[in-house]
C-alpha cells in the first residue's frame, strides 16, 4: 500500500495541506501587518465596540453539522467553489489568494478522482464547542470519517474551527491541518483562550 498517496487521497476535503502535513502551497506573510511606525504614548488603538448579535440561533448544532458536511464533501465531488465559499477568508488570504487556493485544491481533488476516493462515512463523535468574542462567534467541531479508494480505506479523526461575524449568519471554516501550520491567533486574532481542541489521527484500515 502506498501510504503517503493514500493519505493524500484522504485529505481531499482538507484543502490547504498535502500528505504528512506538507504544504501544497507556500504560506504568504500577512499583508495586514506593516512595519510599525514610531508610536506616541497617545497612539493606542481605540477599543472596538462589540458587534450586535443578529443570530440568536448561532449555537444550533445541526446547522453547523450541515455546513461542515457540505464542506467535507466538496473535495470528493470536485465542488471547488462551494469549498472556497465555506473556507474562512483569512485562510485564503494567508495562502496567497483565491487563485492559489483553487490551484492547490484542484491538485488534491485530481489525486482523489484518479484513485476513486469517496467519503464512506462522516460523523461527529463529540458535541461542538461554541465560544464568542466581542466581534465573532466561533465553533470547534470534531469529525470522524472513513474514506475508501482504490488504494485502500483510511480512518480519520479531524476537526474544524468555524467563525462568523455576529451580524452575519454564514459560518466559514479553518481545518486542523491548516491550523497546525498557522497559529490560530493569526487566523482568528480574537479567538478566546482556554479552548481544548480535539485530537487528530490518520490510520489505514
Amino acid at each position: 500500500m502506498h501510504l503517503s498517496k493514500l493519505i493524500l487521497v484522504a485529505v481531499c476535503a482538507v484543502y490547504l495541506t498535502g500528505c504528512e502535513g506538507e504544504p501544497l502551497i507556500e504560506l504568504q506573510p500577512t499583508s495586514s501587518s506593516p512595519a510599525p511606525a514610531a508610536a506616541s504614548p497617545s497612539s493606542s488603538p481605540a477599543p472596538r465596540v462589540p458587534t450586535a448579535n443578529i443570530d440568536n440561533n448561532w449555537q444550533d448544532v445541526e446547522r453547523v453539522k450541515q455546513e461542515v458536511e457540505k464542506l467535507e464533501r466538496c473535495g470528493f465531488e470536485g465542488n471547488i467553489e462551494t469549498g472556497l465559499a465555506l473556507t474562512h477568508p483569512r485562510c485564503v488570504e494567508i495562502v496567497g489568494g483565491a487563485a492559489k487556493h483553487r490551484q492547490a485544491v484542484q491538485q488534491v481533488v485530481e489525486v482523489g478522482r484518479q484513485n476513486n476516493a469517496r467519503l464512506e462515512t462522516l460523523d461527529f463523535p463529540d458535541p461542538p464547542t461554541f465560544v464568542e468574542s466581542d466581534q465573532h462567534h466561533f465553533v470547534v467541531i470534531a469529525m470522524h470519517g472513513v474514506i475508501d479508494s482504490d488504494l485502500g480505506r483510511i480512518d480519520i479523526n479531524n476537526y474544524l474551527v468555524g467563525c462568523k461575524e455576529k451580524d452575519q449568519t454564514q459560518w466559514r471554516f479553518a481545518n486542523a491541518e491548516f491550523l497546525k501550520q498557522v497559529p490560530i491567533k493569526r487566523v482568528f486574532p480574537d479567538f478566546p483562550g482556554g479552548v481544548k481542541f480535539p485530537t487528530t489521527s490518520v490510520r489505514p484500515l
